[in-house]
């Protein structure tokens, strides 16, 4: 349903996420190890706690946006893979996030690449926001 409310932006961000996978990943990372980090800590002072509060949501919305797109950038890599050309549709959307499910079932290196393509879409996010804003 994303898909269909937000197409031009949501193929911006995979096209944004292909052209700079490290970047996105660094970025993501960050997010993903610091953020709550930095919340927390600023929920420990007075002055900070409605900042901490503030981060923490920010945070957290990034998580579940992060989850719900890696399925969409999944099904972009795979396109661009399989077909040699960046698409962002319906179909690939479903196929990444089938692929994204079955990563579950191998042991060890599923979770270890969940955990990647998770930090590559918070990152994606990450970037796309700040160019928004900037």
């Amino acid at each position: 349903s994303l898909y269909l409310l937000f197409r031009k932006e949501l193929t911006a961000l995979a096209d944004s996420v292909q052209s700079s996978t490290l970047k996105s990943a660094l970025f993501g990372i960050a997010l993903v190890v610091l953020g709550p980090i930095v919340g927390v800590l600023l929920l420990a002072t007075v002055l900070g706690i409605f900042i901490g509060i503030i981060i923490l949501a920010v945070v957290l919305l990034a998580y579940i946006l992060g989850y719900v797109m890696s399925g969409m950038v999944l099904g972009a890599y795979l396109s661009k893979f399989l077909i040699k050309k960046s698409s962002v549709s319906l179909v690939w959307i479903l196929l990444g996030t089938i692929c994204l499910q079955l990563l579950w079932f191998i042991p060890i290196i599923g979770p270890l690449l969940l955990v990647s393509i998770f930090c590559i879409t918070v990152g994606g996010l990450t970037l796309g926001v700040y160019k928004l804003f900037s």
